[in-house]
């Protein structure tokens, strides 16, 4: 855990709440500790570290101001990774990450592919290019390019009415960075209603080539289990 700092993003969402099952998930996953950063009205959270936030930033002022406390809490982490408050992973995916991990020249990773990004033409980490970018669900920056995000929305303003992952693909525009997502995925989006409310992409809030909750993505590393996606 040394080399992690792992944050999850809580919103009410009026409806059924898949926290519980996401901090499950995550320690199914390879972490134990996570803090989370809980928008006003949220579910209540027990034995986790929790930072409760005052008033209502929304979804992008969230993201930003989770990642700034998650550095200010420690600077020397090598990954650090925000997690929505409805997502599951695959088991022992950080054991794999700690050896898959890190694409040169890399601003973001996720593992998780949204289904239309799963035309990607192999297993592993693929290049996604341009502003547009789906899939906040799980972002993970290396210490220095985190650094580079945190400055460089300090000095550039961001509409707070946008979505925090196409923040992320302009940033890497801007930076000339690249962003990669792993295929096959290795994270589920659960959640049905978004926390913004926006109901015109369901079907983009899931991914069709999810390796499931049981499958151990170590297997990953040895070339085991590929053939299940081909």
């Amino acid at each position: 855990m040394k080399d992690w700092s792992v944050g999850m993003m809580l919103a009410p969402r009026g409806g059924e709440s898949y926290f519980e099952r996401t901090l499950s998930s995550v320690k199914e996953a390879g972490w134990e500790d996570l803090t989370v950063f809980a928008e006003p009205e949220s579910p209540p959270v027990l034995n986790q570290t929790v930072v409760k936030r005052p008033s209502k930033l929304g979804n992008w002022l969230n993201f930003r101001e989770s990642l700034i406390d998650m550095y200010s809490e420690d600077s020397e982490k090598k990954y650090y990774m925000l997690i929505e408050d409805d997502v599951v992973f695959s088991k022992n995916v950080r054991q794999f990450l700690d050896i898959a991990l890190w694409p040169s020249n890399t601003g973001v990773c996720s593992i998780y592919s949204p289904s239309h990004y799963e035309t990607f033409e192999r297993v592993g980490w693929n290049n996604h290019s341009g502003t547009t970018m789906w899939g906040a669900v799980t972002m993970i920056f290396s210490n220095k390019s985190l650094q580079c995000f945190i400055n460089h929305y300090n000095n550039i303003e961001w509409n707070s009415d946008q979505n925090c992952d196409n923040a992320v693909g302009r940033w890497c525009e801007r930076t000339e960075q690249n962003a990669y997502f792993f295929s096959p995925s290795l994270v589920q989006h659960v959640g049905v209603k978004s926390s913004l409310g926006d109901k015109r992409y369901h079907r983009r809030r899931y991914s069709s080539l999810f390796v499931g909750e049981d499958f151990d993505c170590t297997k990953l590393l040895y070339g085991d289990g590929n053939d299940k996606f081909e």
